[in-house]
């Protein structure tokens, strides 16, 4: 099948519009999970009806049905081959979803293998390590030159700097903000 060429962009909206429709199906998919737990929880019989109950959830068949139209007019649409390693998971992700609404769980597997999910969640966690120590160092120094403003008296300057603080850790308390800080009125 031909496949024109089109700009990098159309190819990113399209896969927006996907991964859209794709989170609404995945939140129904989740509360539809959530409802089956709580009318199962404690009722042995109950569990097993529900577990092999066939889905009668409309919501669900309409975002699956729209999901579905929409990959196959990006798969026509879109020369595949030509995406980018990042934007191909995304694909394979609304693919993988669609599956699974339509319980394909095999399919699944073979759309994004176990493998790529967990080389997938330690690049994550190396880069959450390295912000953490990154936000630390961040918050380090700025409460060591906040406090030196503080200690000059220089109140703006020591606000400002605490302020930064507050917005990377919002619940973090700053011995001696009170006296820099002006007085909250209710």
């Amino acid at each position: 099948a031909f496949k024109p060429l089109f700009m990098e962009d159309v190819a990113e909206q399209k896969l927006a519009r996907m991964e859209q429709k794709r989170d609404e199906l995945q939140t129904e998919l989740d509360n539809e999970k959530e409802r089956t737990r709580k009318l199962v929880v404690g009722v042995a019989v109950a569990a097993t009806r529900a577990g092999s109950r066939a889905r009668t959830n409309p919501a669900i068949d309409a975002l699956a049905e729209e999901l579905a139209a929409l990959i196959e007019e990006f798969e026509t649409e879109v020369d595949l081959d030509k995406l980018s390693k990042v934007d191909d998971l995304r694909f394979r992700l609304t693919k993988a979803t669609l599956a699974n609404a339509q319980h394909r769980y095999a399919e699944v597997q073979t759309l994004v293998p176990v493998e790529e999910a967990v080389a997938e969640f330690q690049t994550a966690k190396k880069k959450i390590e390295h912000a953490e120590t990154q936000t630390n160092r961040a918050i380090e120094t700025n409460q060591v030159v906040g406090d030196g403003f503080y200690g000059l008296r220089e109140w703006g300057k020591a606000l400002a700097c605490y302020a930064r603080i507050l917005e990377l850790r919002p619940h973090r308390c700053i011995v001696g903000l009170h006296k820099v800080a002006p007085p909250v009125v209710y």
